[in-house]
């Protein structure tokens, strides 16, 4: 039995020649915690979620970390600084521990006015940051999933993507690490905010929150202990997200 998230993933094992009644496509178990996360906003405790109610500007959820994007870390924090001149968005920050992007970011955008670098936050805290989002910027592979599921415009800062699900709706974008691409690509949807807000509404490539009780009825179907599970699909076209 192979428990596949999405019909891409279950057409990928397809393609490797396992049979398609081996297979159930369950969504993915992320799409769960991040459901039962933003339901509990009253457990977030950092400062800056009491600030964030009295801020007018848009804001923007920043996060790089992946060993690949190291090279360019000074090109994307000079991006965002670039970004950050404007008088309309506040940039925040969380900090990741590797002291090779903690400290590049800190020599680059420690004195900006509109950025806030960040400890890093809690699961609980960075899911409630990203629903307080108006754009998400980030190579986190969770973020790829979380953010569009939100319904937030998602900037992957990637080449490459194994999750090209919102790719193909246009619910998230692959700018690389070019910081030109990225500074184009972030102004285009400040200017254009409340079309992408109007237009993206909350997806669900990736699941529905369902993802463990199929996965349950999928095992207690295979023993013989209850009946097929119904399949998640959410009818998007599939294929491998690259930079246009």
């Amino acid at each position: 039995m192979h428990l596949a998230p999405t019909p891409g993933n279950a057409a990928n094992l397809i393609r490797g020649g396992i049979k398609e009644d081996r297979i159930v496509i369950t969504g993915n178990t992320v799409i769960d915690a991040l459901y039962w996360a933003i339901k509990r906003e009253q457990s977030c405790r950092h400062a800056i979620f009491e600030d964030l109610q009295h801020d007018t500007r848009k804001i923007i959820l920043a996060s790089v970390h992946r060993r690949e994007a190291w090279e360019k870390i000074p090109e994307i924090a000079n991006a965002i600084k670039q970004i950050a001149a404007r008088q309309d968005v506040r940039i925040i920050i969380p900090m990741h521990k590797n002291p090779v992007v903690c400290q590049t970011l800190q020599n680059i955008l420690a004195n900006m006015i509109n950025v806030d670098l960040i400890e890093p936050l809690n699961y609980l805290d960075f899911c409630q940051l990203m629903s307080r989002a108006d754009i998400i910027l980030s190579d986190s592979s969770g973020a790829e999933e979380e953010g569009p599921t939100l319904g937030k415009p998602t900037l992957i800062l990637r080449s490459l993507t194994e999750r090209p699900e919102a790719i193909h709706t246009g619910s998230a974008i692959l700018v690389g690490n070019s910081g030109d691409l990225i500074i184009r690509r972030v102004n285009h949807i400040l200017d254009n905010l409340d079309v992408f807000k109007s237009a993206n509404i909350q997806t669900k490539h990736y699941g529905d929150g369902q993802a463990t009780q199929r996965v349950i009825g999928a095992i207690a179907n295979y023993f013989g202990l209850g009946p097929a599970v119904q399949p998640f699909y959410h009818g998007c076209e599939m294929g491998l997200g690259r930079i246009s």
